[in-house]
């Protein structure tokens, strides 16, 4: 039997810094200081459009929560013949009943979210620190100025 060997490729590629001209890393560069700008220019409308989503978001949560809680309360009443108030300590224990264990997982799953964090964290930070370190003087000293070329620009806008 022929057994097939199936390459495992991510769908992000990523980019080769070391491979890249002068001109491509000015335009990297660049483009991360150019987002920075447009963020700086535009922060109170930036900042409107989020709220303005997340007003969106929650309104609508809140529409599904009540449409929910009258469905659960109809078929409290109907199936277990209770009153409006009995159906409202059935689902407010029930709530809580939820949230306590919801809670509960959430404080076992730490450590281990917490470690995958870190992980996580210390593996870009460590890929970061070999492409720094196999990255030519020549090339250390074009992108120490360039960085600082564009903290400045951002620092005087800053400023005004």
């Amino acid at each position: 039997m022929d057994s097939i060997h199936l390459k495992k490729t991510s769908s992000v590629q990523q980019y080769d810094k070391s491979q890249e001209s002068d001109s491509q890393m000015l335009i990297r560069v660049g483009k991360k200081f150019g987002f920075i700008f447009v963020v700086i220019f535009m922060f109170d409308t930036l900042v409107d459009w989020v709220l303005g989503i997340l007003d969106l978001m929650l309104e609508g949560l809140h529409i599904a929560i009540e449409a929910a809680e009258y469905a659960t309360e109809l078929v409290l009443e109907y199936f277990l013949h209770t009153d409006h108030h009995q159906s409202e300590i059935i689902m407010v224990n029930a709530t809580a009943i939820i949230a306590i264990f919801l809670l509960y997982r959430l404080y076992i799953a730490i450590p281990k979210l917490y470690s995958r964090f870190e992980n996580k964290c210390l593996l870009h930070f460590n890929q970061n620190c070999l492409c720094w370190q196999a990255t030519p003087l020549m090339r250390k000293i074009k992108l120490s100025l360039v960085y600082s070329l564009g903290i400045s620009c951002i620092l005087f806008i800053i400023t005004l």
